[in-house]
């Protein structure tokens, strides 16, 4: 089993509960994804238009969203916050 490589990824989200994108590579294979300030929330999805809208994930203030044994099909990640300027950390393996 070979080693995997980890690729971070900083998405600041400059506006207020918009949607902001970032693109991972297609062979990644375990992904996390927080708030870079742990008293901030962050939603996430797979498809555009979602974390402003009603179906996207929630990853609660402290909490981190872990994926494992990946195999993408999209390779786009949708993050936004409800808080201006908030960072969000994506470590991606791959």
């Amino acid at each position: 089993m070979r080693k995997l490589l980890a690729t971070q990824y900083i998405v600041q989200c400059i506006a207020t509960a918009a949607q902001h994108t970032q693109v991972l590579p297609l062979d990644t294979r375990k992904l996390t994804v927080q708030a870079r300030v742990a008293t901030n929330v962050v939603r996430l999805a797979w498809a555009s238009g979602v974390v402003t809208a009603s179906r996207y994930h929630t990853i609660q203030a402290g909490d981190i969203y872990t994926e494992d044994d990946m195999s993408l099909v999209t390779a786009t990640l949708y993050v936004a916050s409800l808080v201006t300027g908030a960072f969000v950390e994506i470590m991606a393996w791959r």
